[in-house]
C-alpha cells in the first residue's frame, strides 16, 4: 500500500521484478508536499522476521535471568526478581514494525 503524499495513493500489486521506483511512477509520483527524508517504508515479511528475532531474544534473556536467579545464593532479593520480571514483561510488549531502509 502506498499512503501519504502520492498522487494516487492506494493499494498496488507489484509485478515480478518491479522496483519501488516503477511502483511510485505507476502511482503518479509524489506530490510537491512530499518530504522524502520522512518516508517510512515497511514490508510484512520483514516485520515477521523482526518479530521472530525479538521473541527469540526475549525468551533467551528470560532463560538467562532464571538461571542466574537459581545460581545466586541469596545475592539477589525479591526486589531484583521483581525488576527482572518487569523488564521481561516490558520486552514482551515490543512489536516489530517491518521498517526497511532504502537509499535514494
Amino acid at each position: 500500500m502506498l499512503g501519504g503524499e502520492f498522487i494516487h495513493a492506494g493499494t498496488y500489486t507489484t509485478q515480478p521484478g518491479e522496483t519501488l521506483r516503477h511502483l511510485v511512477e505507476r502511482a503518479g509520483g509524489v506530490t510537491p508536499n512530499a518530504y522524502m527524508y520522512g518516508s517510512d517504508f515497511t514490508r510484512e515479511s520483514t516485520r515477521v522476521l523482526q518479530q521472530a528475532r525479538i521473541d527469540e531474544y526475549v525468551q533467551s534473556l528470560s532463560m538467562q535471568i532464571q538461571r542466574s536467579s537459581m545460581l545466586a545464593s541469596g545475592g539477589s532479593g525479591p526486589s531484583q526478581a521483581s525488576v527482572d520480571q518487569g523488564l521481561i514483561a516490558s520486552l514482551r510488549q515490543i512489536r516489530a514494525t517491518g521498517r526497511i531502509v532504502l537509499r535514494f
